[in-house]
Parts: C-alpha cells; structure tokens; sequence
C-alpha cells in the first residue's frame, strides 16, 4: 500500500485561548507516556459522487477542528517541565497537526482489520508519532492527525487519507500524558459534534485538582497496581500481534468455565472471564517457571467510582491500574474459577476510599517512571488486559456517516492485551495480545480450550 503525502498544517484554536500552564496529576503521570496512534476507517454514503458530496472535506475538517480546540484548548498546547522537573502543559495556542495525504488501497483490503494490518495502519498516522515514543519536549505537538483518502474523491483532507475505493482514513496521535481513552474519544467525538454543526454537548472540565492526593498523602489499603511488577525477564525480544475473535457462544463457554464448580447463581462478567483466562494461558505459553511470580493489570476507569463521579466531560487521565499478583503455579495450575475470583476481588476494591488511597500512595512514590507503562512494567511474565468495549469508538461521525472501523494503528509492547467490539457482528468481541514468536503459537494452540 502506498500513500503520498499532500499537505502539513497546524490548525490553531479559532479564537483567543487562555494563555496558562496545566499542571498533570498524578494520575495522568503514571500513564504511558508515548503517542497512542489510532486509525479510524471509513466508507462514502451512497450518495457520495464527486466532487458535489465533499465526503471528508478537508476544510470543512480543519475549521471544525479550529473551533473545538477553543474549550479543548490545552490540546493545542506544548509539554514543558515545572521548575521541579515535572512534565506540564503550556497552553500556548500553537495548535495540532493535520496532515492530509492519498492511497492507492482500497478498504476491502483490510478484511476484519486485524493485527496483520498493522503495517498498513502504520502508514494512515502521522510519521513524526510513528514510532509511539516519549515526545514530551517542549516542541511536540500533543495531538496529531492525517486525513488520508482512497481516491476517486478530491484530495481535501488529521492524517486524513483517501483510498481508491473513495473511501477515507483519520489516523490519531495523542499523547497519553494529555488523556485517556474515555476523554480522547470525547474530544474526537466534540470535533465531530462541530464539523456536523452540532452544539457542543459540554464543555471540557480541565481541573485536574479534583484527581489531587489528599495532605498529607494517608494510603490506607495495600496497592499491588501502585508498586514495581516482577522484573521483566526478556525487553528486548521481537514479539508479535495476533488477533482472538470471540462470538457470543465462546464467551458463554468461557464463562460457563469459569463458574464451574462454583456456588450456584455464581455472577461472571465478561471482562473477568476473559482476563482470568488470557492470563493463564499466557503464563503456560509463555513456558514460566511455577515459582516465577507474575503479575495481570487491569486499567480501571474511576470516574463513576469516586464520589461525587467525575463528569463524562473530564480533560485527562482517569484510570487507575488494578492488579492481582500470583505464582506461576498458582495460575496455571488452578481451576479458571479461582483465578477469576482474585479478578474480581481486586476489581470490586476499586471504590471511592479505594481509590483516593491508591492517589495517596503514587504521591509517595519516589520515583514514578518506574510504574510508568511500557514493556518493562507489562513484559513477560506480567501481562495487561485493557478493555475499550465499553468507549464511545464509532460515534465520530463527520456528517457522513459512522466509521466502520476503529483501533489502535499498533500494539506498543509484549504483554499487551485489548479487547476491543466487533462491530460487524453483534456481541462479538477480539481480543488482540502481543507475545514473543514462539510463545504466540503455543498460546493459540490453548485460547479456544473452553
């Protein structure tokens, strides 16, 4: 698949912005701090025939962009450090990238848009994110788009791409430090509201403050998720993405399986179902050691666990890593059950008290680069099950129509895993998980073994 590249623009908020720092909370300083690279995919409405559809116009894009960055201002700004050595926003206005490019590929190429097209969402991002790396210096952009069409279409378009199908592609880079991915689909999701000329539902709430440890910081529970992991035993061995697809029928197996042998009634959620299984098998694909302690991070979203909720309009990071620790033995040797029951405790913990401790106790941590995410915090033998079934993904519609399909452009390390819907079929699920080569073929000769 080739792309060419049309045009690069910084898109600026439409009008005067407060010129301020934002500070980061804590919260936001554990997350992984590299650009999050999404690609969404789309197909023209029955009704597109060039030029008179101006399906995925790229002025119509940049001025709606333009508009929204005003209440989603620090998105146009530029990360700095404190006087203290931490990372904060300057929101000085100097605005997101938008690139606009065209493809001689076709949408149908990408089948069920699997890990195995990976390469060719790679090329459908901004290049200068491509490489997923920490980009907090004061001349990065925190967010980036390329617009890339499938001709016939008019070229017009954050990367927005055209394909020769006329279809189109919105490739996304967003720094992590900036939002999780509840708050980055808001802010797509507002940009869409405008370039429909739709008011914006709410604006942003940007105090971080109501994320602040308390003072002083009291931890009052035992945090496994707010502490160092076992070491990861290989960093830099190549790895490989592979996708699980999961109907109804497996995942009422799966959860059958789960609550076999246990007390009658016994409730089974279909998240914990999948992480307590994934986490098994891929502690014996792995081939660990039984005494080798191991460790499976669950990324919480606490904004309907505190008390009072944070608002759905929340700018920044608002997830919590909750965490169960075991041996090896312990994980592969007991029934699926079992390890499902350690799930769900560590889960049904993560309450307002909870999670006001679990702040406290990242405020004490002397050094935070240390939790962190990145292969050193989720390799082998550790693992992260993420879910974004239940994230806005498909309601980023321009004004012609829904996409069909949205993902990450890339797994960023060994020991990742998400779990994302199947929008083609309904109640069906992926899961996607990245392993090293060998240990990948052993984990798919067991996944479907329920």
């Amino acid at each position: 698949m080739e792309v060419t590249l049309k045009d690069t623009v910084m898109v600026r908020p439409a009008r005067a912005t407060p010129r301020r720092t934002l500070p980061f909370s804590i919260v936001d300083l554990v997350m992984t701090r590299w650009y999050v690279l999404t690609v969404y995919l789309y197909r023209p409405p029955p009704d597109a025939s060039p030029p008179e559809s101006h399906f995925f116009d790229a002025t119509k894009l940049k001025a709606a962009l333009a508009d929204v960055l005003v209440p989603f201002y620090p998105a146009a700004g530029r990360i700095r450090l404190d006087g203290n050595g931490r990372p904060e926003i300057d929101c000085n206005a100097e605005g997101v990238v938008f690139v606009e490019a065209e493809s001689n590929a076709v949408l149908d190429e990408f089948g069920e848009f699997g890990p195995e097209h990976r390469p060719k969402y790679m090329k459908l991002v901004p290049a200068t994110a491509a490489g997923g790396s920490d980009h907090d210096t004061s001349t990065s952009p925190l967010l980036l788009f390329q617009a890339t069409d499938l001709p016939p279409p008019p070229l017009r378009s954050k990367h927005v791409t055209r394909f020769r199908c006329g279809g189109a592609s919105l490739g996304v880079a967003l720094n992590h430090l900036l939002a999780d991915g509840f708050a980055a689909f808001n802010l797509i999701n507002s940009w869409a509201e405008a370039a429909r000329g739709d008011t914006l539902a709410a604006p942003p709430l940007l105090d971080r403050g109501v994320l602040a440890a308390r003072n002083p910081p009291t931890p009052c529970f035992s945090h496994p998720g707010c502490e160092p992991p076992p070491p990861c035993l290989v960093l830099a061995q190549p790895f490989v993405a592979f996708s699980f697809r999961l109907t109804q029928g497996d995942i009422d197996r799966l959860k059958s399986k789960c609550v076999a042998g246990q007390v009658a009634g016994t409730w089974c959620g279909t998240y914990e179902a999948i992480v307590a299984h994934t986490w098994r098998c891929a502690c014996i694909a792995r081939g660990l050691p039984p005494d080798q302690k191991t460790r499976v991070y669950m990324p919480v979203s606490i904004r309907r666990r505190l008390e009072p909720p944070l608002p759905a309009s929340y700018l920044g990071n608002a997830v919590l890593r909750a965490a169960c620790d075991a041996a090896v033995r312990d994980v592969t040797g007991a029934p699926t059950g079992e390890i499902l029951g350690k799930v769900r405790r560590e889960l049904a913990r993560m309450d307002d008290a909870y999670v006001r401790s679990a702040i406290d106790c990242l405020q004490l941590q002397p050094d935070l680069s240390k939790l962190s995410g990145g292969a050193h915090l989720f390799g082998s033998p550790n693992l992260i099950v993420n879910s974004w079934v239940q994230l806005p993904l498909y309601d980023s519609d321009f004004g012609w129509g829904r996409p069909v399909f949205v993902g990450p452009a890339k797994t960023l390390c060994e020991g990742m895993a998400h779990i994302f819907p199947r929008p083609a079929i309904a109640d069906g699920l992926t899961l996607v998980i990245a392993l090293h080569p060998e240990a990948m073929e052993r984990f798919k000769a067991i996944f479907y073994d329920f």
